[in-house]
């Protein structure tokens, strides 16, 4: 009897496993891949506004130069001295130095010189190094980009140096030397 019982049970589970194999499984939905987010673009800082500094009206170019050969002798009190000029200088180097508006040395150029180009170095480095200077102002400016004008380093024989707007008085006594001094001197 089993085996009829399983002879008539075999068609309806073939049926059913037919039944069970048409019927569709429900598949996961899809839904449309969302686009990426746009990268994120991180911009560099913006650069700081350039120093908006109000017309400087009534500053004079000698007064400006002043301004200029203080921040000279400020940052170069290592190369310079105080006091009375010696009544002979080892040497005067002049320089043509150009200020733009914003306080910076747009060109410093030898001028004139005595030929020492140790010195004629140190006194275009010692420019180079002051900056920034303060802003001329437009008035002073007269609406040319930059502002130039002649200055003058007096170098003393040990090689330290004034400059000519801010100098002290020279003196006008030169000491005698001895005979064996001159001739010490005229060696070197």
């Amino acid at each position: 009897m089993g085996t009829l019982m399983q002879a008539r049970a075999l068609p309806l589970i073939i049926a059913l496993a037919l039944a069970l194999a048409s019927c569709e499984s429900p598949r996961p939905r899809l839904e449309p891949a969302k686009p990426a987010p746009p990268p994120v673009v991180i911009a560099p800082p913006a650069p700081p506004p350039a120093p908006v500094e109000p017309d400087r009206p009534g500053l004079t170019l000698q007064d400006y130069q002043k301004e200029i050969a203080t921040a000279i002798v400020s940052t170069s009190s290592g190369e310079t001295f105080q006091g009375k000029l010696p009544p002979l200088l080892r040497s005067v180097v002049v320089l043509q130095v150009s200020i733009d508006k914003q306080g910076m040395p747009d060109m410093v150029t030898l001028f004139r010189s005595n030929g020492f180009a140790d010195l004629e170095k140190l006194a275009v480095a010692a420019v180079y190094r002051a900056a920034p200077y303060p802003i001329p102002g437009r008035s002073l400016l007269a609406g040319r980009s930059s502002l130039s004008f002649t200055e003058s380093f007096l170098f003393r024989n040990d090689g330290r140096f004034q400059v000519r707007s801010i100098a002290e008085e020279q003196s006008t006594h030169v000491e005698p030397q001895k005979p064996a001094a001159r001739k010490a001197a005229k060696k070197k």
